[in-house]
C-alpha cells in the first residue's frame, strides 16, 4: 500500500529559469588570482553572468526538501547516493531540510573532464556502494542534459541491488540536450529546468573550478578550445 501512494502522488514541476536581457555580469577573481589561473579558465571567468542567484536556490531547495518529506514521510529511511563531485553543495544544502532518517552514500562518476559540453561518455571513477537491497534510493545529481550517465547508473544499480524504490532528484535539467539513448530516464525531482548553455557554481566547476560559486553563472564568452 506504502509503495502505491508513493507512485500515485505528483511528480513536483521544477522551476524553469529562462536567461534574462538584464543579467548582470560577474567579476570572481581578482586580476592577481587570474594571472595564475590557465587562459581558458581565465577566459571562463572573464564572461560570466549571473543566472540563478543564491536566494533563488536556497528558497527552491527548502521546496523541493518539502517534497521529499512528503514522498518519503512513512518510510524507515531513506539512501541518497551523491554523485560527486558536482552534487555536493545540494546534498549539503538539501539534506538540512530533510525530517526523515537518511544515510548518505558517495560515488564518483564523469563525463565533461575539461570542456563545456558532456562528452557523451561516462567514465567510472568510484562506485563502492554497500548492499541496498530493499532499501528505498534516491540518486542526487548536480546537473542533467545527455543523461547518458544517469542512465548509465540507473541501469548499474538495477543490475546489483534490488532496491525497494530507486528516484532521481537533479538541480539543474537541461532538457533539450537529451540525448535519443536517454529519453527513458524520468527524474522524479527537479529543481531548475534550464536553457542548453554551460554554467558553473553551486557545485559545477570548468576545469575544477568555481565550485564554490554560492549561485549559478551562464558563460557568455567564445568557443573555448581547451
Amino acid at each position: 500500500m506504502m509503495m502505491m501512494m508513493m507512485m500515485m502522488m505528483t511528480i513536483p514541476q521544477p522551476t524553469t529559469i529562462e536567461p534574462s536581457s538584464q543579467m548582470s555580469a560577474l567579476t570572481v577573481f581578482s586580476p592577481e588570482q587570474l594571472a595564475v589561473l590557465s587562459p581558458a579558465v581565465q577566459q571562463v571567468a572573464t564572461h560570466l553572468n549571473l543566472y540563478i542567484d543564491e536566494a533563488t536556490i536556497a528558497s527552491r531547495i527548502e521546496a523541493l526538501a518539502q517534497q521529499l518529506n512528503q514522498t518519503y514521510e512513512n518510510i524507515d529511511e531513506l539512501t541518497i547516493i551523491c554523485v560527486l563531485k558536482g552534487s555536493f553543495m545540494f546534498l549539503s544544502d538539501l539534506v538540512k531540510h530533510l525530517n526523515f532518517p537518511v544515510k548518505v552514500e558517495f560515488i564518483r562518476l564523469a563525463s565533461y573532464g575539461n570542456n563545456t559540453q558532456s562528452s557523451g561518455k561516462v567514465k567510472t571513477v568510484d562506485l563502492t556502494l554497500p548492499s541496498l537491497e530493499g532499501k528505498h534510493v534516491l540518486i542526487l545529481e548536480d546537473i542533467i542534459d545527455t543523461g547518458l550517465t544517469l542512465s548509465f547508473l540507473v541501469s548499474y544499480l538495477k543490475d546489483l541491488h534490488q532496491t525497494a524504490s530507486l528516484k532521481l532528484a537533479v538541480f539543474l535539467d537541461k532538457p533539450t540536450a537529451r540525448n535519443p539513448e536517454a529519453k527513458h530516464i524520468t527524474v522524479d525531482f527537479i529543481a531548475f529546468s534550464i536553457e542548453n548553455s554551460f554554467v558553473v557554481g553551486y557545485g559545477l566547476d570548468f576545469s575544477g573550478h568555481f565550485r564554490q560559486l554560492p549561485f549559478v553563472a551562464t558563460y557568455t564568452g567564445p568557443a573555448l578550445t581547451e
